[in-house]
């Protein structure tokens, strides 16, 4: 019987290539964990892991003597979690590239592998730190403790300062999820609370890791401090978004918002110019507003439903199809387009007044979407022989006229992409804008994720600013 039990175990060996795959699954789960709980914490998910999906990364994290695990780890945690909150990318890429799915799922892969590499790099920092510092995370409780706050500091500052193509982070959620905390922003901005989500992440991560070492009141107590600060935090919310007073000035403001497609897509698809129909389409939503019952003080055409180019040139711009609907309703007319000038295509806002005219100079965009807007290095590489839409790529505008006034209001303008950088909102209200309008074409995204993410990133901007948008 031995025999035998020997020569059946000679013929049928462990699988080794599994026993491998199966050894970094199991080696690798905590990051992994982590960067499902991240993408689920983000907009549209309702964050019931947000203040510790940063947990089982940082576990994991302390667990580990070596730089390499903790930069597998890190990445590992980014990529699934992009994954998971950012899936949109790869329809934005069939939808406005024109790919195929297969390219569309590279383009995704290839997104996720370098977009919130944040997320690793305060892993790398935090482990040189340690040795610089030579603080031993078990040497005393001290340093245990000092050696812990670096993971949110690091965190926190790579949030800031690693270059993403959009601007996300976990301060959103407390809006999204309805939190009074939130009006909080106005004092100190959606960045600190991220800030302050992070730090409850290192509150659960001292619990979870000290409670084994600790009499058992500490942590009751930690957690109970806890407690109580967020629940501060949203009573004094509350009481900052009660203590305004109501305006004292009102606007009428028609917003035409018609249900169409991207242009390209259109014309790709059916091969037939939709720009006419879907200028009558335009029309037909704004006509059915009464004009002579209530007569609005401007109307408001979103960025991509005006189907045409207008020119910068005031006695050009007067050829558009926009001057007579304005005139006809007596009512400007701010109408997101793309522009026209000798130097090649802008993404711009236009406003006409009641009588037609080019009221003013068009505030053109500042701030480009890249691989939207324009292509990287384009000016270097034959793009124009690899992408089939190249060529699309707009002039960078230089800020002038994105606060103009019209009919007494100071209107501060941002085109879509905009309206995510805190930075850009903050000077259209040190340049006295009342109302911040932004202007955004989504259609790129179809039914994704990405149209709320965009809403609610967006809409912080009033809160951080205090003004209607």
């Amino acid at each position: 019987m031995v025999k035998m039990r020997a020569k059946i175990t000679k013929k049928c060996p462990k699988p080794r290539l599994w026993a491998g795959f199966w050894a970094l699954i199991k080696f690798y789960f905590l990051p992994a964990l982590s960067g499902v709980l991240m993408g689920l914490s983000y907009i549209p998910y309702y964050p019931l892991a947000l203040f510790f999906c940063y947990v089982p990364l940082w576990l994991f994290a302390l667990k580990q003597d070596r730089i390499r695990p903790l930069i597998v780890g890190g990445w590992l945690c980014q990529f699934i979690g992009t994954l998971v909150g950012f899936i949109w990318v790869a329809y934005t890429i069939r939808a406005f590239g024109f790919y195929p799915w297969p390219v569309a799922i590279l383009g995704l892969l290839a997104f996720a592998s370098f977009a919130n590499l944040h997320i690793a790099i305060p892993l790398v920092l935090w482990h040189y730190s340690k040795k610089i510092l030579h603080l031993k995370i078990l040497s005393s409780k001290k340093h245990y403790f000092i050696s812990l706050v670096f993971l949110p500091l690091y965190s926190a500052l790579s949030i800031e300062y690693y270059p993403m193509i959009f601007d996300w982070h976990f301060g959103y959620t407390w809006f999204y999820a309805g939190w009074p905390a939130s009006q909080t922003a106005e004092v100190w901005g959606f960045q600190f609370l991220n800030t302050m989500t992070l730090f409850f992440n290192l509150v659960f991560l001292y619990l979870g890791k000290k409670v084994f070492y600790l009499p058992r009141r500490w942590p009751i107590k930690t957690f109970a401090l806890w407690v109580l600060f967020f629940a501060t935090l949203n009573v004094y919310g509350y009481y900052l978004k009660n203590r305004w007073p109501k305006p004292d000035k009102n606007t009428k403001i028609l917003v035409v918002q018609p249900n169409t497609e991207n242009l390209n897509k259109l014309y790709w698809e059916t091969q037939k110019d939709p720009r006419g129909f879907n200028f009558q389409k335009l029309i037909q939503a704004t006509k059915k507003h009464s004009f002579i019952t209530e007569k609005p003080d401007f109307i408001l055409w979103p960025e991509g439903a005006y189907p045409y180019y207008i020119h910068h040139n005031i006695k050009a711009a007067s050829a558009t199809p926009v001057k007579s609907w304005a005139k006809k309703w007596q009512t400007p007319i701010i109408v997101s387009a793309g522009g026209k000038t000798f130097k090649g295509s802008t993404n711009s806002v236009f406003i006409f007044n009641d009588e037609g005219k080019l009221a003013n100079p068009p505030y053109n965009k500042t701030m480009l979407l890249a691989f939207g807007e324009y292509m990287p290095f384009e000016k270097w590489l034959p793009l124009d022989k690899i992408f089939s839409y190249y060529g699309r790529s707009f002039q960078k505008g230089t800020g002038e006229n994105k606060v103009v006034q019209v009919k007494g209001i100071n209107l501060g303008f941002q085109i879509c992409y905009e309206g995510l950088f805190d930075f850009f909102n903050r000077q259209l209200a040190q340049e006295k804008a009342q109302i911040i309008v932004n202007v955004t074409n989504d259609s790129w995204y179809g039914k994704s994720t990405q149209p709320q993410q965009h809403l609610y990133m967006t809409l912080a901007r009033a809160i951080e600013i205090r003004r209607p948008l």
